[in-house]
């Protein structure tokens, strides 16, 4: 959707202003915020307008998502003075004898939602799911989703407790299931897009199924196109895999060694350049590093999320804040990815940039 000049400035008023209370967060995770707020206002904004929004509407749409304060960190509390309470003692009690006489009634984490796990389909209910046929043919927005021990994940704006996961951006509670389908486990969560949360549709469920790194097994690969500057290197020691295909779905770790001398110093991704349309994928820790000028080595894992060919390449943070140059890469991948590669463009243009 193409908003009008004072609506895009409106939007981005708003986000300068939620940008302002992420000062203490990495860069990274401040960048994914914004992302996903601005994702969500796009989507509101097409799912209740019939021709082309106006500002009344995006008035509407931002008074209902959190204020942007909400978005900082709490202020430090004051200490309290620490008190002999029977009102902590009496329960301690009353827990010790509980372990004593073996007795767990108290809730426990699930163990097996902690990990990681990569989206496989979209479906519109768990019963349309088939592990051999998959049922959604465009490009899958959420590609993976890393549950953390403490009720955390890999995105700062999502949090979970028990089968619900919750989204601090648009406040919104997405209940999960985990089942045991052809002897994997497979996540299925809701997905609560402005047709739930606005139109009061059904949810529809995002597909995942979890990845065990220990599974991953060496592959061979063929090098690529260089377009690393003059000094610069990339060296591939070890790719680990769950397919030698470097297909859409597939986990890829990388292990090799670098060397920046053009820059003082850059971010070092993994990444996949589209070679048949353009894909979207959201960039996660787990592929990128920052690095200084020098050698060193370095591990990075990538979900491969749509057709393409992955490639490891140098980034220079610009003026502009949250934005990065290109400095030059190597790709790898099959003999036919590469090929596809060399032939589409002699310095081809990054989609995930």
């Amino acid at each position: 959707m193409n908003l009008p000049k004072e609506l895009t400035k409106q939007m981005k008023v708003h986000l300068n202003e939620v940008r302002k209370y992420l000062g203490n967060l990495p860069a990274d995770e401040r960048q994914e915020i914004l992302q996903s707020i601005e994702s969500h206002i796009y989507d509101a904004l097409q799912s209740r307008s019939n021709g082309e929004p106006t500002a009344a509407l995006l008035d509407a749409v931002l008074a209902e998502m959190d204020p942007p304060e909400s978005y900082g960190e709490l202020p430090p509390q004051p200490a309290k003075k620490k008190s002999f309470h029977w009102r902590i003692v009496i329960p301690s009690l009353i827990l010790i004898a509980v372990i004593i006489a073996g007795i767990k009634w108290w809730p426990t984490e699930k163990p097996t939602v902690v990990g990681r796990w990569v989206s496989v389909d979209f479906v519109s209910s768990i019963e349309q799911f088939d592990p051999e046929a998959k049922s959604w043919r465009g490009d899958l927005y959420l590609k993976e989703l890393t549950f953390l021990p403490d009720g955390k994940t890999d995105r700062p704006f999502w949090t979970w407790q028990n089968d619900i996961l919750h989204h601090s951006g648009d406040n919104t509670n997405a209940k999960f299931i985990i089942k045991r389908i052809s002897g994997r486990e497979y996540l299925f969560l809701q997905w609560m897009s402005a047709d739930v949360t606005i139109k009061g549709h059904p949810p529809k469920y995002y597909v995942l199924k979890k990845i065990d790194l220990k599974q991953l097994t060496p592959v061979t690969f063929e090098l690529g196109l260089n377009t690393l500057k003059d000094g610069d290197s990339i060296v591939l020691n070890e790719i680990l895999a769950s397919s030698p295909n470097f297909a859409e779905g597939d986990t890829v770790t990388v292990k090799g060694r670098y060397t920046l001398s053009s820059q003082p110093s850059a971010r070092l991704s993994l990444l996949v350049t589209g070679t048949r349309g353009r894909g979207r994928s959201n960039v996660t820790r787990e592929q990128q590093i920052g690095v200084t000028q020098g050698s060193g080595e370095f591990k990075l894992t990538l979900t491969v999320p749509y057709y393409g060919c992955p490639h490891l390449t140098f980034y220079e943070e610009t003026t502009e804040k949250n934005s990065w140059n290109r400095l030059g890469g190597l790709y790898f991948g099959t003999k036919e990815q590469v090929e596809e590669i060399k032939s589409k463009d002699s310095s081809p243009r990054n989609t995930d940039k």
